[in-house]
Order: structure tokens, then sequence, then C-alpha cells
């Protein structure tokens, strides 16, 4: 079986789940959204650890840094964290700014299936954005103004966004270095993707500096001019070889067309040797920009974003469909998805108009008279779902007031004319949409009422002790307004 992952939508805290973005071996990226007081909206990414890894502190901690890291860097090139917690579930989360557009990878995939490349000026604008970003990371200082000497050490396609704004933005902190928790780093692990990864990680990995970032770079760059891969994915041993032993080729050799200058800095920064490597993300970039060495005219962010509407912009009309396709439906949790994940659809944002819900406490109404003018025994024989399923009448009654157990409770100290509690039934309906989240009774009962359903001695038993209260108080529990009952 898979991995059980949350439905869409769903809420937890003042977050909306709306669609899956995509699934990694750690965690999986939801389009979500932030709801404020007077109609406030943000759209946001949130990335969310499998429930598999609850358990996984290196992971939390490695999440954790992320969000510090990501926090402390304020520059339009890199993408910001807004937020981190942990769900209810014990699974961590992240909040990041969302950006329309594609990942790098992405668009360098589309590129080659086509059988082209990214234009060259364009290339270079996405670059330079880029590597600007990872500059502004490498020069972060603490409060005392030293470095912290963040090293990346996951540079590659797959973590630079491109918007649809022209504008390309770094992300993933999720495995960077600090040199103050350097030691948190287990030797012999190669941290990074296996293509983008420098001849000194692959030999001593606790003894890398930035320049180890600025090769990846450098890979980027070499694969983007290209429009193939510098290193295959073919046997992991042999692609380690040959990082440690092989001068990565020029540009030129698979494009002869490529302009000198452009030529010479990709070659400077895939220097096997750290010394002769250029120093820092920012002497690529200004060699790469300078468009009065190399004569190629550096694109505008405009263009920029043009060029990922056109390449993506079929793949981003379809996420935008699917996500107004899930909020216009309100889909429901599928079935294994815990209670702390997906809460009861009448605690959720409720979309019903005043006419429903008038249409609801009328409901609600007949009910009640019902109960009350049949008798106890008769209206539990034919109101509650229980008694049809098989699980007896001490089952049908404890699944019955698990559901009603708000109202019955609120309903106790009232009087015992219909119109009272009429009236304080009618009350719950509206007010239950304006909840955020499940009330202690509510969650309960829902794994109660579903072990009941699947019966058995231990769900016979569960709802003899549940039923107990309302045998004592004398009166049956008056069942509630069916649009309000957990689906």
């Amino acid at each position: 079986m898979g991995v059980c992952e949350p439905a869409v939508p769903q809420t937890f805290g003042r977050y909306e789940l709306v669609l899956r973005l995509g699934s990694g071996g750690m965690a999986a990226v939801y389009l979500g959204r932030i709801r404020g007081p007077g109609g406030f909206l943000r759209e946001v990414a949130i990335k969310i650890t499998h429930p598999h890894l609850v358990e996984d502190t290196e992971l939390l901690a490695g999440l954790l840094q992320e969000a510090r890291i990501a926090a402390r860097i304020r520059h339009p090139n890199v993408v910001p964290v807004v937020d981190v917690g942990e769900k209810d579930d014990g699974r961590a989360f992240l909040v990041m700014e969302y950006v329309e557009g594609e990942v790098l990878s992405g668009i360098a995939r589309h590129e080659r299936t086509a059988g082209g490349r990214t234009p060259l000026p364009v290339a270079l604008r996405i670059l330079g954005d880029a590597l600007a970003g990872l500059h502004a990371a490498h020069e972060l200082r603490d409060e005392r103004g030293a470095l912290l000497e963040i090293i990346h050490r996951d540079v590659s396609p797959q973590n630079i966004l491109v918007g649809v704004d022209g504008l390309s933005r770094l992300t993933d902190f999720g495995i960077a270095r600090v040199a103050s928790l350097s030691s948190s780093t287990k030797s012999g692990f190669i941290k990074g993707k296996l293509g983008y990864v420098s001849p000194e990680q692959v030999r001593t990995p606790r003894q890398v500096d930035r320049r180890t970032d600025v090769w990846a770079a450098g890979v980027v760059a070499w694969e983007l001019l290209t429009g193939r891969l510098l290193q295959p994915r073919e046997d992991e041993a042999a692609t380690l070889l040959r990082i440690v032993s092989q001068e990565p080729p020029r540009v030129s050799t698979l494009w002869p067309e490529v302009p000198a200058a452009i030529d010479e800095a990709i070659a400077r920064a895939l220097r096997m040797d750290p010394g002769a490597r250029l120093p820092t993300a920012e002497a690529l970039r200004r060699l790469l920009l300078d468009e009065g060495a190399h004569g190629v005219r550096v694109a505008e962010p405009r263009e920029v974003g043009e060029y990922v509407a056109r390449v993506a912009g079929d793949k981003l009309r379809r996420r935008r469909g699917e996500a107004d396709t899930a909020l216009a439906g309100r889909l429901q949790p599928a079935e294994g998805v815990a209670p702390d994940d997906a809460a009861p659809r009448a605690l959720q944002p409720s979309a019903r108009s005043p006419r429903d819900a008038g249409q609801g406490r009328r409901a609600s109404l007949r009910w009640i008279v019902a109960a009350m003018v049949v008798g106890g025994g008769l209206a539990a024989t034919f109101a509650i779902p229980g008694i049809r399923s098989g699980a007896g009448p001490a089952a049908a009654v404890a699944q019955r007031s698990s559901f009603a157990s708000a109202s019955a409770s609120a309903s106790a100290s009232a009087s015992a004319s219909a119109s009272a509690s009429a009236s304080a039934s009618a009350s719950a309906p509206a007010s239950a949409p304006a909840s955020a989240g499940p009330s202690s009774t509510q969650a309960s009962a829902i794994p109660a009422a579903h072990a009941r359903r699947r019966g058995g001695p231990a769900a016979a038993a569960a709802s003899s002790r549940t039923a107990a209260p309302a045998a004592a108080s004398g009166r049956p529990a008056l069942p509630t307004d069916p649009l309000d009952a957990p689906r």
C-alpha cells in the first residue's frame, strides 16, 4: 500500500490544502491558502512531511533548519518562508510563498523533449537570478555581523523556480550546512543530487565551502546551455568516479556557437580544484551578465515571463483548473484519513446559503418534534442508523448520542417544553460552521462510530459504555440535523 496522504481540500489551523503539486522522498508539497478576517486570502506552498516519517527527528531538524535559514534571507531571488509548525498528527509543515511558474528542471525537460534549448538571453537571466539568490545565502550574517558560512549543497534545476513574473528564485535549504551546525552532518554521507555534487563533496564531504555551490551552479549552466545532462544518470559508482577523475567538457564542444566569454566563465566554475575555481556565485553571475564581454543581450524579466508562459502555460492552466474544481466541489477526505487531518464537513468553512441554513434548522425541528410525539423507543427504531445496520439497540443509541452529544448536553438544563428544546437545537447548525475544527467530543465520536459500524465485541463494549449516560438520563438522545452530521 502507498503512503496515506491527506485528501484535499482540507484545513488545519488557518491553512487550507487545495491541490497536491508534487512529492519527494521526505515530503509532499501542496498549493494552499491562508484565510483571514475581512475576506483576506493568500496562496502559499505548503510542504508536509510524509506520515511514515513522523518519528524521524533528523528530518524534522532539517525542516526547521530550512525555515530558519530561508527566513533570514531577505532577497527577491530566494523563496521566502512564511511559517513552520507541526500538525496535530505529528507531521511537520513548512509554509512558503507560492510561485506561479515552473521549476527549471521542468523547463529543461520540455526543451530536451522538443529537441531544442532555452534561448541564450533567457537562460542568462535565469542563471543570473539564481546566482544572486545563492550569493545572498552565502553572505548571510548573524546578529554580530559574522558570516554564517551557509552552503546550500543542493543547487540544482529542481530547486530553481522560474516564475511567470519573470523572476527566478532559489529554494529548498533543507540540507544546507551552517558552519556553527557542521557537527550535525554525518560523516560519509554525500548531501545533494548526485549529478550536481562537486569533486570535493565526494572526497571530503565535511570539508566543503561555498565553492561547492559554485560548481553545482556551473553544472546547471552547462546543462541549460547544451540541452544535455553533464552526468548521465547511470550507475552511481561510475558517476562518482567520473566526477572525481574527469574534467567536464566545455560547452563549446557540444555547442560551437556559444560566445567564448560565456564558455570560459562556465569552464572556470567547473574547475576540479576548488582553488582554481571561481570563488563566489557573484563572480560567476557578473561574468554571465557582462553583455560587453560576450555580446549577448540579457533578457528582461518580462521576456522570461513570456517564455515560461509559452513553455509551461498548458501545465499551469491545468493546475489552476484542478484547483478551482477542487475548491468548487469541496472534495471530501479519503477513507483512512485521520480526524485530525480532515475535520467533519460541518466544521469546515461552509458554502451553505442562509436559505440552506434555515432549511437545516427546520429539519432539525421536525426531528425533535417527531421524537417527542412518537416516543423514545419508536424514535430510536426509525431514526437511528445503528438499528438498520444490525448493530443492536444499545449500539444504535450510542451512535446517535455520540453525534448529538453537544446538543444533548446543551439541552440538559433547558425546560422540558417542546419550544425550549427546539430553540436550543435550532441554534446548533448556525454556529457549527464558524468553528475552525472539530470539538473534542465530535472528534472522538467519529472513530468510535466507524468502529461500531464494523461490528465486533470491542465495538459492542464501546457502545454499551457510551450508551450508559443516555440511559441514566431517562430520555432518548435526540437526532441532529443530518446536514451537520459528520460524513
